[in-house]
């Protein structure tokens, strides 16, 4: 897999976005835990810096219940799975969907955004469901924590280049084999 390796400023700060989303068993749907509610759709994660650019670097998936057990009650046909937007824009920041058959340990990303607004926010939406397994019974709701390690990037020459993708961003950056 070939990987893009910037050169990031001497300022770039380190930034977590984080949020926790939950089903209830029965609500709405019985027999199952749905993460397809209200509560659930456009969760803030956390403020941004106007004007700067994040990198996201890696996310993390946890949840309430033992990885095993989650895993063996993901409903194949409404995978979970979150989709991450700014509060200003409304629409996704990324292409797809990230799926959420598993849970997810610090996964390594590339992928980048820009907060444009003041008083912005990262938002999630968490949908899809969960069946209720012999090992939830009892289990009143499941919970995911996710996180997203973000590097916030607000030298405006780097961001210009960045943002007009010249040619003396590209020539900063190498690519590398990993």
């Amino acid at each position: 897999m070939k990987m893009l390796n910037v050169k990031l400023p001497i300022d770039t700060q380190f930034n977590q976005f984080s949020a926790k989303f939950s089903a209830a068993f029965n609500v709405p749907t019985p027999g199952e835990y749905d993460f397809s509610v209200t509560t659930n759709a456009r969760v803030s994660m956390g403020k941004t810096v106007q004007g700067a650019l994040y990198l996201i670097e890696a996310i993390t998936v946890a949840g309430s219940v033992q990885r095993e057990d989650y895993l063996e009650a993901v409903k194949v046909s409404a995978m979970p799975q979150i989709v991450f937007s700014l509060k200003s824009k409304g629409y996704p920041i990324l292409p797809k969907p990230v799926f959420i058959p598993n849970y997810i340990d610090a996964q390594s990303w590339a992928a980048w955004f820009s907060a444009k607004q003041s008083d912005d926010e990262l938002l999630g939406t968490v949908t899809g469901s969960l069946v209720q397994t012999a090992a939830l019974v009892g289990v009143a709701s499941v919970s995911l924590s996710v996180v997203l390690n973000c590097y916030e990037i607000t030298d405006s020459q780097f961001i210009r280049m960045f943002e007009e993708r010249s040619e003396e961003f590209f020539r900063s950056s190498q690519r590398v084999n990993v």
